[in-house]
């Protein structure tokens, strides 16, 4: 099944360098291996700290901006245009 568009998506999808870099990696596979995973509508997710489920575009994006190659400003530069095309009655908080 084909990822939805989702920001993770987004993201690498402006910037593919980032994710060859990543999916290339040896330590982010090993990481990801050593992750707990669950099948959910066909559809693979990892669980992150203890109850956070992330595919596989979140797990790489989430390591991207850990590692510095992905920028605050790369990564917020999509969530705000998103923001701004929300129907009036979302309230958007922002997470730190």
């Amino acid at each position: 099944m084909a990822n939805p568009e989702t920001f993770a998506r987004t993201v690498l999808a402006r910037n593919p360098e980032v994710q060859e870099t990543v999916l290339g990696s040896d330590e982010f596979r090993a990481w990801k291996e050593r992750l707990p995973s669950v099948v959910v509508d066909d559809r693979k997710y990892y669980i992150r700290g203890g109850d956070q489920l992330q595919d596989e575009d979140q797990l790489v994006v989430d390591w991207a901006h850990r590692t510095g190659l992905l920028t605050d400003a790369a990564v917020t530069a999509h969530d705000q245009k998103a923001e701004a095309t929300l129907p009036p009655d979302v309230v958007t908080v922002p997470i730190k």
